[in-house]
């Protein structure tokens, strides 16, 4: 992210979940609609053609090919434990490569007068906290309010700061507070350390421009957050509870191990569902897929780092890449 503050890293709890959240130009004109409805939660996941062998030792990559040009995809399921894993085989391929992309990332120019119109300072500073008298104990209730509670144990959030946060800025926080508390790392990091020591180039695969969205998800009302909080809390369990097995499956290349583990629920839709932000993740496949596409096209030796999720779903990267003619070699081929 390109904000070096907090705010930074909020861009990215929504950017990145979703791959990149990129709505229209038309969709971010809408304001938030002042009614609650059923946010979007669900990932539909398929393996369908993924076959890892015995032999297999490293994380899952993807070769795709056509008329003689490849690119590699690295697929990573998230945050997992700071330990290390075997990168021999990301080596090998990046060596083969000139240019690094990485996962799209939200960018705000706070200087531009187009986000501080947008009420990005009034964000920044004072759009955290709920109205005075209001409280999220209150708001979220007994059940989520406790669950709530023991996941801010292992997050290192104070409980006193808890009851004035928004729930947007709660589930921020204690997803903050998980990596650094649990000494989380994400693998794409490593990646870019080898391509450097490499001296190959990385650059993200798109920028988007983040003062609307902001604007946007800041303006949503409150009660229409609540259940995105409850999704954020129940992922965080998940991920505190499935951290050791994601960890291995993810640095095995066992893509089986990681549907079971990894949630099927997704904060980050459920939040731009909330703001009724709709279609992000249909258009941020589809701009991933122009970029596997045109760097194939330009016979661009690329190595692409995509999260997992976005990129094994139904209808994610690798079905329309094999739907539209391309060669994937799965791993184990």
């Amino acid at each position: 992210m390109m904000l070096s503050s907090k705010l930074g890293r909020l861009m990215g709890l929504v950017g990145l979940g979703l791959l990149s959240l990129t709505p229209a130009p038309n969709v971010l004109a809408q304001s938030a609609k002042p009614e609650a409805q059923a946010p979007e939660t669900q990932i539909p996941w398929t393996l369908e053609g993924v076959t890892v062998s015995a032999s297999h030792h490293g994380p899952a990559m993807w070769r795709v090919e056509k008329d003689g040009q490849e690119v590699w995809i690295l697929g990573v399921p998230g945050s997992i434990e700071n330990n290390g894993w075997d990168t021999h085989g990301v080596e090998k391929a990046l060596r083969e490569v000139n240019i690094v992309y990485t996962r799209p990332i939200t960018r705000v120019n706070l200087l531009s007068p187009q986000a501080w119109g947008l009420g990005v300072g009034l964000l920044i500073f004072q759009d955290y906290n709920l109205r005075h008298g209001e409280d999220l104990e209150r708001l979220a209730g007994p059940d989520l309010w406790s669950r709530t509670l023991t996941e801010a144990s292992f997050s290192g959030v104070s409980p006193k700061d808890l009851h004035h946060f928004r729930p947007f800025f709660a589930a921020f926080f204690l997803d903050r507070g998980a990596d650094k508390t649990q000494h989380l790392a994400d693998p794409e990091d490593k990646v870019v350390e080898l391509a450097t020591h490499l001296h190959i180039k990385t650059k993200p695969a798109a920028v988007y421009p983040g003062a609307q969205l902001i604007t946007v998800i800041a303006r949503t009302p409150d009660t229409a957050m609540v259940p995105c909080l409850g999704v954020m809390v129940d992922v965080l369990r998940d991920q505190r509870q499935n951290l050791p097995r994601v960890t291995k499956a993810f640095a095995n290349g066992d893509l089986r191990t990681l549907e079971r583990t990894i949630s099927a629920q997704n904060p980050y839709m459920c939040i731009a569902s909330a703001a009724h932000i709709d279609g992000l993740a249909q258009r941020s496949v589809a701009d991933t897929m122009h970029d596997i596409t045109s760097a194939l096209a330009r016979n661009e030796k690329a190595f692409f780092v995509l999260s997992l999720t976005p990129l094994l779903r139904q209808d994610g990267v690798l079905a329309r890449l094999r739907a539209e003619g391309y060669r994937v070699d799965t791993p184990g081929d």
